[in-house]
């Protein structure tokens, strides 16, 4: 019923093709607010100009998941796999005020769309 009553306003196909870096897209096969089917379509119909991975996690859903396996392995898989960061950094943190940061995190310049400050 809300389809007939709301048109869609943001075209996500149009705005994440003119994403040009890796993405991630982690969704819970349990949301009941977004359906996963529409990252699916996202995935499969958009972000021409870069590399996406999905995740779906099948007993993830809106508001409720598995910090470790539904957020931190997927993102651990994705930046190890554009060597963002070298992965074991994100195994072994070191916290400060900040959150977690590490002064070794190496960046790499090969990584499509990324620019360092350094």
């Amino acid at each position: 019923m809300a389809d007939i009553v709301l048109e869609e306003t943001f075209n996500n196909i149009k705005v994440v093709n003119e994403v040009m870096c890796p993405t991630i897209i982690m969704h819970g096969m349990e949301d009941k607010l977004v359906p996963y089917q529409d990252s699916i379509d996202l995935t499969m119909n958009g972000f021409k100009n870069s590399q996406t991975h999905l995740f779906l996690r099948d007993t993830m859903s809106h508001n409720r998941f598995e910090y470790g396996f539904d957020i931190i392995k997927p993102l651990e898989y994705f930046f190890s796999y554009h060597k963002i960061i070298e992965s074991h950094l994100i195994k072994n943190p070191r916290k400060s005020s900040k959150g977690y940061v590490d002064p070794k995190i190496k960046y790499f310049s090969k990584t499509p769309g990324f620019k360092s400050n350094s």
